[in-house]
């Protein structure tokens, strides 16, 4: 089974528990019907910010680990979950520098 599997599973326990909880106190204490209401948004927009910030880059990971396995190397990853050091930090003076001394 994948992460994401796994992860919409979670979400849908979650978001069930939380529904089941409102409906059996929505005829007895309406306040606690839309206090539990509140905390399933805020749950629900916790659980798109967790699946963007944590499974998309697991998801990038395994796709890498998948082209090493397979020897693909001329594929590439976008620069943009890959880069660990931002280009501006490196001046273009200091590698021309690096290439010409060996």
């Amino acid at each position: 089974m994948k992460i994401q599997h796994y992860f919409l599973l979670l979400a849908l326990i979650i978001v069930g528990v939380f529904a089941a909880l409102m409906w059996l106190t929505f005829s007895i204490r309406p306040v606690i019907f839309y206090v539990t209401e509140g905390v399933l948004v805020v749950v629900i927009a916790y659980l798109i910010f967790f699946y963007r910030k944590v499974i998309r880059p697991i998801d990038a990971l395994t796709s890498g680990m998948e082209l090493l396995r397979d020897q693909d190397l001329t594929n590439r990853t976008p620069s943009s979950t890959c880069s660990l050091m931002p280009h501006r930090w490196v001046s273009s003076s200091a590698t021309s520098q690096a290439i010409s001394n060996p």
